[in-house]
């Protein structure tokens, strides 16, 4: 058996990434001596080369933590279609700090990728391995330039919030987009503090706020945390529970099955928002009024989706999903999908205070909301369970 500190890694890490077709690669499993030959091997293991995607999963990666807009833009096109890896090393180099940041990501995975295969080719013991791949950990993005780890940062914001609450702190649960795999630097890294106990959610917000601050702060990043009770837990609906959790401090409660929690929540929430939409037309509000006439709207669709078992993330992945799954498929009106599409683009244009908006228009945007309310009500309420 060879020891892993005799071999070249770098160089084995090389060949199995080399897709040639004019030479090959051996190691010799005496001395551990790696040689390219352009013939047929003189002896030696011969090192065939990893799949072409082991190498692009690396890009990919490495892609999700780059945190400037315009740097992430071009590497993630440049690694689209053929050529991708020159495109890749092309764009680097117009970020000098980047460029070094993914030389030492790649060589991490590169070498460990090498001591596996030494391993798998029983050219090294499994034990001297497990640690020498231990040693070559990936850099932790927080060291490198432009990069974010937003499941670090929850690690280190959970430990902190271990400290304020201590016995009372049952768990702290990352949800939302770093937890599904689909963040871009940019995202809220968003958490979950499940409490033993409290009175007030607001208090327990602000006992939180200078933790989440000073996190926020250093990693030019935005951290928030919702508090919730265990018994509070399923109004998350059990689907997103399945697809976007990780406990990141102690343990996940046990969540019994069902979705009628979360559903019942948001029918609630979404009966609040039509109120409120009333009042504001009534005090001559009609922007803020058309805001929660479609939020009441938007309640209500991800109710009927996540009784259909499809919940989407986005309000547009939700406007999306309700035409299809619950108008196409589950015989809802279509003229429901229409108006949730038409309450989200109206209330874009009134956000980004383009134009003022009409009271008449307000008035037809609280009788489209409570209309999808009340026929997403009726689906409901038919619905098998």
């Amino acid at each position: 058996m060879l020891c892993v500190e005799d071999i070249d890694l770098a160089d084995l890490a090389l060949a199995l990434e080399d897709h040639s077709d004019e030479h090959g690669w051996t190691i010799d499993a005496d001395s551990g001596a790696i040689q390219t030959h352009f013939g047929p091997p003189d002896g030696g293991v011969a090192i065939e080369p990893l799949p072409v995607a082991v190498g692009y999963g690396d890009m990919e990666d490495f892609v999700a933590y780059v945190r400037d807009v315009q740097a992430r833009d071009l590497l993630e096109r440049a690694i689209v279609g053929r050529g991708a890896f020159r495109r890749f090393k092309d764009a680097l180099g117009q970020y000098p700090e980047l460029r070094r940041a993914w030389f030492a990501f790649h060589d991490a995975r590169g070498e460990r990728r090498a001591i596996e295969w030494l391993v798998e080719h029983e050219l090294v013991g499994a034990d001297g391995a497990a640690d020498a791949i231990a040693a070559r950990s990936d850099p932790e993005p927080g060291d490198l330039p432009g990069l974010l780890d937003g499941h670090g940062l929850a690690h280190r914001v959970a430990l902190d919030l271990r400290r304020i609450y201590r016995r009372r702190l049952r768990c702290v649960l990352l949800v939302g987009a770093w937890a599904r795999g689909e963040a871009h630097p940019e995202s809220p890294v968003e958490l979950v503090v499940v409490l033993e106990d409290f009175t007030d959610r607001w208090a327990e917000k602000r006992r939180m706020e200078r933790a989440l601050w000073r996190h926020s702060v250093r990693n030019g990043a935005v951290v928030t945390a919702l508090p919730l009770l265990a018994d509070e837990i399923p109004v998350l609906s059990r689907a997103a529970l399945d697809e976007g959790v990780r406990a990141v401090e102690g343990r996940a409660p046990e969540i019994a099955d069902g979705d009628a929690p979360a559903i019942a929540r948001r029918l609630e929430l979404a009966r609040r928002e039509l109120d409120t939409a009333a009042a504001l037309i009534a005090a001559e509000r009609p922007e803020a009024a058309l805001s929660h006439a479609y939020r009441a709207a938007l309640l209500a669709a991800e109710a009927t989706l996540i009784a259909a078992g499809e919940p989407a993330v986005t309000p547009s992945g939700v406007i999306a999903a309700f035409g299809h799954q619950t108008v196409v498929e589950d015989g809802l009106a279509p003229e429901h999908a229409r108006a949730l599409r038409r309450l989200y683009e109206d209330r874009t244009t009134a956000d980004h205070a383009l134009t003022d908006v009409p009271p008449r228009e307000a008035t037809d945007a609280l009788a489209a909301a409570a209309a999808i309310v009340e026929a997403c009500s009726a689906w409901l309420a038919a619905a098998p369970r």
